[in-house]
């Protein structure tokens, strides 16, 4: 199965880019452990855990919005059968980022909910927020102990 995949990584006959092979179609280290599973469960396998991973979805009323955009409201969430496995090189990388901008977050939030400067000084316009259904009036000024406000990041 692996195998065939790494022959044909080819889109509109142009080589992209996947993560899971090298440039010389070889499985990279940090995908071995999970190609060799999936070689092993078969693409009939793995279609029938898709298939109720789908419907799991379906039935419990997973989906996102994509705000401004008409057709955006309660899109089916897709969740892909094959996570995306990162070296750990990589990972620091994004680790990073991801601290950073959960950090930064929890700033504004704070803020939002508290002295609100970034309204008072202009960057951030007042009626982002509060003509914004997601801003709730009833916790304006409650504070969570300590300094972390943002309890839930994705």
């Amino acid at each position: 199965m692996i195998e065939s995949y790494l022959v044909d990584r080819m889109f509109n006959n142009e080589p992209f880019l996947d993560e899971l092979a090298t440039p010389e179609n070889k499985v990279s280290s940090q995908w071995q452990k999970l190609a060799m599973y999936y070689d092993r469960l078969g693409p009939e396998k793995l279609g029938q855990y898709h298939e109720e991973v789908s419907r799991q979805l379906r039935e419990n009323g997973v989906t996102y919005n994509i705000y401004g955009d008409p057709d955006g409201m309660n899109r089916p969430w897709m969740l892909d059968p094959v996570p995306m496995i990162f070296s750990g090189q990589d990972w620091a990388i994004i680790e990073k980022g991801l601290i950073q901008r959960a950090e930064l977050l929890n700033l504004i939030l704070s803020d939002i909910y508290g002295s609100r400067t970034l309204i008072k000084d202009g960057f951030i316009p007042f009626e982002l927020v509060y003509n914004h259904k997601g801003f709730l009036r009833q916790v304006d000024k409650i504070k969570l102990d300590g300094e972390q406000q943002l309890i839930q990041y994705a």
